[in-house]
């Protein structure tokens, strides 16, 4: 699940928006007000903005394996419908993580929604990844187990699928080897435009997890941060741009 920046809305679209929301006075409502808002051109500036961010490959941004397909309204119409309308409850999924959320949406007293967002919050701050390519709920002090990164991972269970973690692992894999290519080579440039090329090519968002989090205490990845700051820098830039759609 890769951390995802959003953009404003052009000034009409957000009009759009929040004109059809102010119409929406129950759930019933809602949900037809949505039916009807989607197939309209005022629509596509939405669309479009949620494609981008989502990269060249139109990845979920749930699993970030398979190809986004539609909105997905991150709290529910059911849960909330005051919020079809508004733009920061829009994601973009594709069609297995949509109907596996369908109106899951678990809500915690203290720390509200459980699920995770990936355009509000990192998602590594909850989950941990192993070598395999498996996402596990982070575990802290004391035992105790992210809640969030459990909830995500029962909502979406997909993360986990087979061909994901097949996926993921191969990510790593590329990864790993680029970087052990730059140590080996002394740092030569072929390797290095490797290695900026593999991080490029990271669609699943797990070179962060390597950079910002634990991994980055994994080698070959301790040994590259160490040895050649001025390439850490310069892939961690990189990434942070990606996140930014750019």
């Amino acid at each position: 699940m890769r951390r995802l920046y959003r953009q404003e809305l052009p000034l009409a679209t957000r009009v759009a928006l929040a004109r059809r929301g102010d119409r929406c006075s129950d759930v019933q409502t809602a949900r037809q007000e949505w039916k009807a808002f989607r197939p309209l051109a005022e629509a596509r500036p939405l669309v479009d903005e949620l494609r981008r961010m989502a990269g060249v490959r139109d990845r979920c941004f749930y699993c970030s394996d398979s190809r986004g397909t539609d909105v997905d309204h991150y709290a529910p119409i059911d849960s909330e419908y005051a919020s079809t309308f508004v733009w920061r409850n829009h994601l973009w999924a594709c069609t297995d993580c949509n109907r596996r959320k369908s109106t899951r949406f678990p809500v915690d007293p203290d720390l509200g929604p459980l699920v995770i967002d990936p355009t509000r919050t990192d998602a590594w701050a909850h989950l941990a990844l192993a070598d395999t390519g498996v996402i596990a709920p982070k575990v802290h002090p004391g035992d105790v187990v992210d809640v969030r990164g459990l909830a995500t991972l029962d909502v979406l269970n997909r993360i986990n699928h087979e061909a994901v973690v097949e996926g993921r692992y191969r990510m790593i894999r590329r990864l790993r080897r680029a970087a052990s290519d730059v140590l080996a080579s002394g740092n030569t440039m072929p390797a290095r435009r490797r290695m900026i090329e593999e991080v490029r090519e990271d669609d699943f968002g797990v070179f962060w997890w390597f950079v910002r989090w634990e991994g980055r205490q994994i080698q070959p990845f301790s040994e590259l941060w160490i040895k050649d700051p001025a390439l850490w820098r310069r892939l961690t830039r990189l990434t942070v741009a990606q996140q930014h759609g750019r």
